[in-house]
């Protein structure tokens, strides 16, 4: 959380897939927000793999906030056993896909706030598979979870990712006029 927040944190790229598209398309964060702009988020469900850690990145940083959302996280901790563990690559792997591909990348730029065009093509090309194993395990699994653990789940990730604070007047009123009279 503190990592998203941080007035330091800068997104790179946004990887997107409508589920009418045959592949996904990665965007620069101000291509995503235009594109993002023609988006009907109301009538909008998104997956990610940690839709906590995405889906917060994209409701602080870009102002979207879906209808719905899936997290493919979320899903393998009840359908796959503790030992294959819950990351991208271990669940893509056990429901058969490939698993992260080109995810050197990642220790290649940590920490490095601009790219260069040779490691943003290889960051580019690691967000598009990462996106297409969390859409294959999305579809993987999907089948095996009922509309009310579906819900449960978006639940979850609202309250992360679109946290609120709902204060009741008449209780503040109450609890300001007792302090103020201590």
């Amino acid at each position: 959380t503190e990592y998203i927040y941080d007035p330091r944190f800068k997104a790179h790229m946004v990887s997107v897939q409508l589920d009418t598209w045959t592949k996904p398309r990665v965007m620069a964060p101000y291509q995503f927000r235009a594109w993002a702009r023609t988006i009907a988020w109301s009538r909008v469900g998104i997956v990610c793999h940690n839709t906590a850690f995405d889906g917060l990145i994209a409701s602080h940083h870009f102002k979207t906030r879906a209808a719905f959302y899936f997290d493919t996280m979320s899903m393998m901790r009840p359908l796959l056993p503790i030992q294959v563990g819950h990351s991208l690559d271990a669940g893509a792997k056990a429901l058969g896909g490939k698993g992260k591909v080109g995810s050197q990348i990642l220790v290649d730029t940590k920490g490095k706030r601009d790219l260069t065009p040779v490691e943003y093509k290889k960051m580019a090309s690691y967000a598009g598979n990462d996106l297409v194993e969390t859409w294959f395990c999305f579809l993987k699994m999907l089948p095996y979870f009922t509309v009310d653990v579906l819900r449960t789940i978006d639940i979850v990730m609202k309250q992360y990712c679109i946290p609120r604070l709902l204060i009741e007047k008449g209780t503040v009123d109450r609890l300001l006029v007792g302090v103020v009279a201590r």
